[in-house]
């Protein structure tokens, strides 16, 4: 059984939709050298760094806002698309790491109307709770450094 629950927006979420770039941090080192949450990018996670930095520069994404993991990962992940993007505001968020779906949910839901395209810089889990189930690869999981688009759309008016 799967923990993945869609994203509903509120009714008072942003009128014309919101645009959430989903990124998983990219590989971490691993051994018993670090804490879960010092744990650096690894040698592989530096190269599909790269590779996710030109194919957000291709594609011209910018958001308005990102939100980010606080481990060592998210942060280095963090710096590396912050080196082909323009200015965007930064939001760390505890929820990416721990999991949390309500407040993960709740901190989208409740962003003003103006952030309308928004990357999340995060893990498995908490991505899992954005990801739309057509957009999510057969896996289940969003590949490591990688980028999943999601448009999620405005509340329906009754």
């Amino acid at each position: 059984m799967s923990d993945f629950k869609p994203l509903k927006l509120k009714k008072h979420a942003a009128p014309a939709g919101r645009r959430l770039y989903l990124v998983r941090c990219a590989d971490a080192a691993g051994g018993k050298r670090y804490a879960d949450a010092d744990r650096p990018l690894s040698e592989k996670g530096l190269k599909s760094l790269k590779k996710l930095c030109k194919f957000i520069r291709k594609n011209a994404i910018s958001p308005d806002l990102i939100v980010c993991s606080p481990v060592r990962r998210g942060r280095e992940t963090l710096q590396g698309v912050l080196s082909v993007l323009n200015n965007a505001e930064i939001v760390f968020l505890d929820a990416l790491y721990t999991g949390d779906g309500d407040e993960i949910r709740g901190f989208i839901n409740d962003l003003p109307p103006e952030k309308r395209t928004v990357m999340v810089i995060g893990h498995t889990p908490s991505l899992k709770i954005l990801t739309p189930a057509k957009a999510r690869p057969k896996s289940k999981k969003p590949a490591k450094g990688k980028v999943v688009r999601a448009d999620v759309p405005p509340p329906r008016t009754v």
